[in-house]
């Protein structure tokens, strides 16, 4: 007898919307233009509105939907990589998130999100993380004998030329950590010790572990309780957009009550996906 494995699984990730506009008044133009122009004032609200959009959709970026009913929030990291938060322990624990019952349809786990004792499910589908209260209070050498069993574990791998910092595979490995944290890191990583010294190494000047940039993300300064450190491997976390709605930048537009009001509205379409949830990343909360 031939077997067929039963080897494929259909995500469904929703699309969300986002827009910016900037507008400006027709007299306004008029009075700016040239010679007796101080300032290009379409350029600088059209900046405005571009600056306000990449803003949130970082903000957005970092942040999981509260439950299956709020599509106004995209999957966000902590969606695809929640943290343990009611049981210490590390590995392969990381199910749906809260207010979830699968991950992108698929169900990682019959059990409860986020505990060691998950079971059921697809195990392959679980995320790594580590921590939750009183597991880490400090970033230590504990705290790092973890990040290095993560990485291990999630297959990441280290630059290994400056070229691999902009460029190539080897360029999207990245940690992104809190101010606390990364500042506590950084303390940690400048006693260059025996035992820690090679991984928290700088490299090329730029905040390293095991050659891979930390990088600084102001809207983790929010979660000071789990202070979560995110290792994220950006060749299997991917954010995808719609053809044809990228940032599509539209005519400007006006109407009778306000015919000297121009509007020009930017419109984005787009989903963040994660095509493996062994091998995209994990997350380690130092509580």
């Amino acid at each position: 007898e031939v077997n067929v494995a039963d080897v494929q699984h259909q995500l469904d990730v929703p699309w969300v919307q986002a827009q910016t506009y900037w507008t400006i008044e027709r007299r306004e133009a008029l009075r700016n233009r040239a010679p007796a122009r101080f300032i290009d004032l379409v350029k600088s609200r059209r900046v405005d509105a571009m600056v306000s959009l990449a803003n949130i959709l970082e903000e957005r970026f970092w942040q999981a939907p509260a439950s299956s009913s709020d599509d106004l929030h995209p999957y966000g990291v902590p969606y695809w990589f929640p943290k343990l938060t009611t049981t210490a322990g590390e590995g392969f624990y990381g199910g749906s998130a809260s207010g979830f019952t699968t991950t992108a349809g698929i169900d990682p786990a019959t059990a409860s999100e986020n505990t060691p004792s998950i079971s059921g499910g697809e195990s392959k589908w679980r995320s790594y993380c580590a921590g939750s209260t009183g597991y880490y209070t400090a970033l230590d050498a504990t705290a790092i004998k973890t990040l290095k069993k993560a990485w291990l574990k999630t297959h990441f791998q280290s630059p290994l030329l400056v070229q691999d910092l902009v460029e190539g595979p080897l360029s999207n490995f990245r940690l992104f950590m809190n101010a606390n944290t990364q500042v506590d890191y950084e303390t940690l990583a400048e006693k260059q010790n025996e035992n820690l010294g090679r991984d928290l190494a700088p490299f090329n000047g730029v905040t390293a572990f095991r050659r891979a940039p930390v990088i600084y993300i102001a809207y983790l300064d929010a979660d000071s309780t789990a202070n979560p450190i995110y290792g994220i491997n950006f060749n299997k976390f991917k954010v995808f957009v719609l053809d044809q709605d990228y940032l599509r930048e539209g005519d400007a537009i006006t109407d009778r009550p306000q015919h000297n009001v121009f509007t020009t509205f930017v419109d984005l379409s787009y989903a963040i996906v994660c095509i493996n949830r062994q091998q995209s990343g994990f997350v380690v909360s130092i509580f």
